[in-house]
């Protein structure tokens, strides 16, 4: 608990040993596959992703999901937000098509076992449209962004959220030479997103380059 407090604050130094000897002690208390271990290999994971060391951080991936899939684990929200955060770890990699491939999984294993909607789907969506997008295709990409911001509203998440994907939307409208419609949904992102202090960082200067690249190719 305490790491993964100070994982939550940014903390990433203080919070690194601490997983690293707990999941030494949980090897050794219950195996190495086990829900606890995968558990904790996965907020492991996270510290990697946050030093942006995303080979290590895809490794402890993997072994967080056969520790899942080891044990007869049936957490399915939680494997499939480990196979969210693989298809992102795969993207900075550039391994683009081993990414699209991870979400399409992930979303058949949400559909299967979870009813309704989820922010975990939305989530899983709009990251299949980014791997998307990053191979030029567009219309798929489409299709999922819509998906993911309808999600996005539907389960009451923070308004940058949806901005977010409406974002990636914009590209991929851009993409297909729908410059209009392009525009209203990278601007009106990008005004939503600069305005929600609880936006993250990346998100915002991901939308603002989007917006500065359409106006840019427009002359």
């Amino acid at each position: 608990y305490l790491a993964d407090l100070f994982l939550n604050r940014g903390r990433i130094e203080d919070a690194a040993p601490l997983f690293e000897r707990v999941l030494s002690a949980q090897r050794r208390l219950y195996g190495e596959k086990s829900r606890a271990t995968g558990d904790t290999l996965a907020s492991l994971a996270q510290v990697r992703i946050a030093q942006k060391n995303f080979g290590t951080a895809e490794k402890l991936i993997r072994e967080a999901l056969e520790a899942h899939h080891e044990s007869g684990s049936a957490a399915f929200r939680e494997i499939g937000f480990l196979q969210t955060m693989l298809g992102t770890v795969l993207m900075r990699q550039n391994k683009f098509a081993d990414a699209e491939q991870t979400l399409r999984d992930t979303l058949v294993v949400f559909t299967k076992n979870i009813r309704g909607d989820h922010q975990y789907i939305a989530s899983a969506g709009h990251y299949l449209g980014e791997a998307l997008l990053a191979q030029h295709k567009y219309g798929e990409a489409e299709i999922a962004l819509l998906a993911a911001i309808e999600h996005w509203k539907r389960t009451g998440a923070p308004i940058w959220r949806s901005a977010r994907s409406g974002s990636a939307l914009g590209e991929a409208l851009q993409g297909q030479g729908r410059t209009d419609e392009a525009e209203q949904h990278l601007v009106d992102s990008y005004r939503e997103l600069n305005a929600d202090p609880g936006a993250d960082g990346d998100s915002k200067r991901i939308a603002r380059e989007r917006v500065t690249k359409f106006y840019t190719s427009l002359g």
